[in-house]
C-alpha cells in the first residue's frame, strides 16, 4: 500500500511539473501466463479529464480511481509485454447503472438486471420466521444468460441469505453470541449505512458498513463492524461466453475494547448459498482446484477456489469463488454441505483466532459469474491473474 501510494504521489508530481502538453505512454510488464482480460491499475495525470488507451484502432476506456485509473486488457500473451497510448477522450457512459430501489442497491447492465443488495431489512416470503430476516447480503445475482444463481430463505436453511458474511462460534467478554444461526436469537448482523457507490466506463461498485450485533445482553451491543467494498465489471460481454467479475474486499474491525474470539468450527466467514434447484443432487456440479468433483472430497479441504452450480430451468450457471492468497489461513479450507447448496471459505477449521483491537480482519474473495460448464483450466487462470495482477506504469514520451 505504501509502495502504490509513493508512486501515485511521485506520478502526481511529475505529471504536475510537465502540465497538459505531456503524451503518455502506459507501459505493461510481460506476464508469466496467458490472460484475457486482465485488470491494470496505474496512476493517472494531473489533468482533469478523462482518459482512454489506444492500440491502433483498439480504444480501451480508462476509469479514474482517486489518482490512479483502471483498465482492462482483452488480451495478454505469455512474456510479451504491451504499450498503449494514454489519451484524453470523450466522456462515456457508464456499462453498468447503479441506483437505490426499494431498500436496495440494483445494478442493472443493457437492459439487464445483474445483482442487488440489500441495505435495509428484507422481508421473508410467507411461512418463515421474520427472525431470520437480514440486511447487507447480496440477492438476487443472475448470470449472463439471466439464469438467478443464488438462494434466499431457504425452506431447509432460511438463516442463509445469497452472499452473505457471518461468523458462529465466537467469544466477547465471555458471551458466546452466534451471528450465523439466526434462529437462536443470540447474534445477527445488520447493514448500518450504505457508504457509496460508484459506476464508470469499466466497473461499478458499492461500499457498505454492517454491524455484528451481540444479542445476550441487554440493551443488545455491536461488537464488531464489517466494511464491504464490492466492484462488478463486465468481462467480454459481446463474446459468447461473457461473465461477471464480482470482487469482495471485507474489513473487520472489534467495536468495542474487547477482541472476539472463535474457535474452531466447519464455517463461518463470507459464504454463498445457491439456487434452490440445486437441492437435487443430480441438478447441481462443484469442482475445485484440486480438480475435486465429488462434494465428500471437497469440503474440508484446502483451496484457491471452489465452483458451485448447476442445472437451473433447464440452463447450466454457476458461481466460482476465489480466494486471494492473502487471506488469512490461506489456503482456506472449503465447507461444502453433503446436500444443501451452500459454500463457504473459512479460517476457522485450522486454529482458533481472534480479531483483536489492533489488528482488522481482512479478507479477499473474486466471483466469476457465468453460464455454462466451468473449465478448470481457465478458472485456475482466472484465479492466477487475481492473485498475480499485471504491472503497469506510466511513462511520460513528449514532455
Amino acid at each position: 500500500m505504501k509502495t502504490r501510494l509513493a508512486a501515485a504521489l511521485f506520478a502526481i508530481l511529475a505529471f504536475g511539473v510537465c502540465g497538459a502538453s505531456a503524451d503518455y505512454e502506459v507501459i505493461v510488464a510481460p506476464s508469466a501466463f496467458a490472460r484475457q482480460y486482465a485488470a491494470i491499475t496505474f496512476p493517472l495525470p494531473e489533468e482533469k479529464t478523462e482518459w482512454q488507451l489506444r492500440q491502433g484502432d483498439t480504444v480501451l476506456p480508462v476509469q479514474r480511481e482517486d489518482h490512479d485509473g483502471m483498465a482492462v486488457l482483452p488480451e495478454v500473451k505469455k512474456g510479451t509485454g504491451q504499450t498503449w497510448r494514454l489519451e484524453p477522450r470523450a466522456d462515456l457512459q457508464p456499462k453498468i447503472d447503479v441506483h437505490e430501489e426499494d431498500g436496495m442497491l440494483v445494478f442493472r447492465a443493457f437492459n439487464h438486471e445483474l445483482l442487488r443488495f440489500h441495505i435495509a431489512k428484507s422481508k421473508p416470503p410467507a411461512g418463515i420466521d421474520p427472525l431470520f430476516s437480514r440486511s447487507g447480503y447480496i440477492f438476487p445475482l443472475y448470470s449472463p444468460g439471466g439464469q438467478e444463481l443464488l438462494g434466499d430463505y431457504s425452506s431447509v436453511q432460511p438463516h442463509q441469505h445469497g452472499i452473505w458474511s457471518a461468523w458462529s462460534k465466537a467469544e466477547v467478554e465471555g458471551r458466546t453470541p452466534d451471528f450465523w444461526e439466526l434462529r437462536k436469537k443470540t447474534g445477527t448482523v445488520e447493514c448500518a449505512a450504505l457508504l457509496r457507490q460508484w459506476t464508470g466506463p469499466v466497473e461499478a461498485g458499492f461500499e457498505a458498513e454492517m454491524n455484528y450485533v451481540d444479542k445476550t445482553v441487554t440493551p443488545a451491543k455491536t461488537v464488531l463492524k464489517e466494511r464491504w467494498i464490492v466492484s462488478l465489471r463486465i468481462d467480454g460481454w459481446h463474446d459468447a461466453q461473457p461473465y461477471w467479475v464480482l470482487d469482495l474486499y471485507s474489513i473487520q474491525t472489534c467495536a468495542t475494547s474487547a477482541p472476539v474470539n472463535f474457535t474452531w468450527n466447519f464455517y463461518g466467514g463470507v459464504a454463498f448459498r445457491g439456487n434452490e434447484q440445486w437441492l437435487r443432487p443430480e441438478k447441481a456440479f462443484v469442482l475445485d482446484s484440486n480438480g475435486a468433483t465429488v462434494r465428500d472430497q471437497m469440503n474440508g479441504s484446502r483451496v484457491r477456489w471452489a465452483f458451485l452450480g448447476g442445472d437451473v430451468d433447464g440452463k447450466f450457471a454457476g458461481v466460482a469463488m476465489l480466494s486471494h492468497p492473502g487471506n488469512f489461513q490461506f489456503p482456506q479450507n472449503v465447507r461444502l454441505h453433503g446436500e444443501f447448496p451452500y459454500l463457504t471459505m473459512t479460517p476457522c477449521q485450522q486454529t482458533e483466532w481472534s480479531i483483536t483491537p489492533d489488528e482488522p480482519y481482512i479478507a479477499r474473495y473474486r466471483f466469476i459469474i457465468e453460464d455454462g460448464q466451468p473449465v478448470f483450466r481457465r478458472l485456475n487462470l482466472l484465479w492466477q491473474d487475481y492473485a498475480d495482477p499485471l504491472h503497469a506504469e506510466v511513462q511520460i514520451v513528449n514532455p
